[in-house]
C-alpha cells in the first residue's frame, strides 16, 4: 500500500549531534575597510598577506564575551580549543568557525 503525498525515507544518514562530538558554525561579516578587521581581532598587519589564521578560544572570548547559552536541560557553548579566522581582502569579508556543543 502506498500513500499519496508522504516521500519514502531511504538511506536516511546519521548527523552528528551536539551531546557527541559537537556541531559546526560559522559567522560570516563584511567590514569597511582592512583596518576594521584587524582592529576587530587585534591583528598586526604583517607583510605577507594571509588568507586563515587559528586563534586560541580564550583569546576570542576575550574580543566577545563568554559564547555560552542556557537550554532545557544544559548548556551550549563552544567546545573547539582553536577558532578559524578566514579573510578575504579582495571582498572585504571574513568568517569565524569553530565546534559547538554541550558544555
Amino acid at each position: 500500500m502506498t500513500c499519496i503525498g508522504v516521500p519514502a525515507v531511504t538511506n536516511t544518514l546519521m548527523r552528528p549531534s551536539c551531546k557527541t562530538k559537537g556541531k559546526r558554525w560559522t559567522y560570516s561579516a563584511m567590514v569597511p575597510d582592512a583596518e576594521v578587521f584587524l582592529n576587530l581581532f587585534s591583528f598586526v598587519e604583517e607583510k605577507k598577506a594571509w588568507k586563515q589564521k587559528k586563534i586560541s578560544l580564550d583569546a576570542f572570548e576575550a574580543i566577545t564575551g563568554e559564547l555560552r547559552a542556557s537550554i532545557r536541560y544544559g548548556h551550549l557553548g563552544v567546545i573547539s580549543k582553536d577558532i578559524t579566522v578566514r579573510w578575504n581582502e579582495e571582498d572585504l569579508s571574513f568568517s569565524v568557525s569553530g565546534l559547538y556543543g554541550l558544555v
